[in-house]
């Protein structure tokens, strides 16, 4: 397998998008188009149902995380991994992941990548915990039921403490963002102050959409310029236990702190 072929194939994997695609889907001008948030309705029904005293209904919740995904050919030990570890925290035997602990996870994962092009060209792909706040406290609004409630009332507020499935969750949506999603290729500190305007902007003038700046969690599709991405040969890739994209994936998880 090629280099950029692994580096591509965990970026889909995990949402940690390659430079080279990544500057490839900037530079097409194509709007963006609307989406009808179907994929994330998706995996809120699954995570109504998921009770730590049925690992088969934690299963398909998790699963549907993947299938809504670029990684729905995700080789079948990380998928178990990720249950387990989902598992085992609704039972209280794995610890969260801290908010901030992914987005140095992330960010190191961008900066090994992006090594070989401008800082300056590659400056949207990284993630800080403003964004990563703002960002969840968006999608939260689509899948409310994201984490367990285990008899408690359901709660919208955003910890810094995240799930395994919130993890995966979020990785992959934010960085799916970034690749298609204009709105999102500036620095991340640049996004986040247009947004904190915005949600200032629309608590102060409700229903006024204007000015125009980042939609929290918005989900968009891909344009037509994404075409360019193989996805059956990075799908081949990512659905195959000893290729080096499922090598890579695991030590990313790794130094996440899941549990082999």
């Amino acid at each position: 397998m090629s280099v950029a072929l692994r580096v591509l194939t965990l970026a889909v994997a995990l949402g940690i998008v390659i430079v080279t695609v990544a500057l490839r889907v900037a530079s097409a001008q194509s709007p963006k188009q609307p989406h009808p948030k179907m994929q994330l309705l998706y995996i809120e029904d699954a995570a109504k149902v998921a009770r730590a005293d049925d690992p088969q209904s934690v299963r398909a919740f998790t699963d549907e995380i993947f299938s809504r995904s670029f990684c729905a050919q995700m080789a079948p030990s990380v998928k178990e991994r990720i249950f387990r570890n989902e598992l085992r925290y609704r039972h209280g035997e794995q610890p969260p992941v801290s908010q901030r602990d992914l987005v140095g996870a992330l960010n190191e994962q961008v900066t090994a990548m992006a090594g070989a092009a401008a800082s300056g060209q590659t400056a949207h792909l990284r993630t800080t915990d403003g964004q990563m706040q703002l960002f969840r406290s968006g999608l939260r609004r689509y899948v409310p039921h994201l984490l367990p409630t285990e008899g408690r009332p359901l709660s919208t507020n955003v910890s810094t403490d995240m799930s395994p499935a919130e993890v995966i969750f979020i990785a992959t949506q934010l960085f799916q963002q970034k690749l298609h999603n204009p709105d999102y290729r500036v620095a991340p500190e640049e996004w986040e102050r247009a947004a904190r305007a915005r949600v200032a902007h629309l608590q102060s003038k409700p229903g006024d959409l204007k000015p125009q700046s980042p939609r929290l969690g918005e989900p968009v599709v891909a344009s037509p310029d994404e075409a360019a991405l193989n996805l059956n040969e990075v799908g081949a890739a990512l659905s195959d236990e000893s290729s080096a994209a499922v090598d890579r994936i695991h030590a990313f998880l790794d130094r996440i702190g899941f549990q082999r």
